[in-house]
C-alpha cells in the first residue's frame, strides 16, 4: 500500500509542475510518458468497470468530478 500512496504523491506533484510550465514542465512531461501517467487534461477517459477490494463493481464514471489515479501493475 506504501508504493501505491507513493506512486499518487509523485504523480501529483508531477502533475503541478507541469501546470506550472516552463523548461521542466517538458522534461517531466517525458517522464511521465516513460511511466505511462499521462494526464487526460479535460478529455472523457474510455468507460472502465472492475470489481473492487470489498468486491463491489466500481465504475469510472462514478468518479465524475472526482480526482482518480489508476493504477494497474503485473506480476510474473
Amino acid at each position: 500500500m506504501r508504493l501505491v500512496a507513493d506512486a499518487a504523491v509523485a504523480a501529483l506533484l508531477a502533475l503541478a509542475v507541469l501546470v506550472s510550465g516552463g523548461p521542466a514542465a517538458e522534461q517531466l512531461e517525458d517522464l511521465l510518458f516513460d511511466f505511462q501517467l499521462v494526464p487526460l487534461d479535460g478529455q472523457m477517459p474510455p468507460p472502465l468497470a472492475l470489481e473492487g477490494l470489498d468486491g463491489k463493481p466500481v465504475n469510472l464514471a462514478d468518479l465524475r468530478g472526482q480526482v482518480a489515479l489508476l493504477y494497474f501493475w503485473a506480476t510474473s
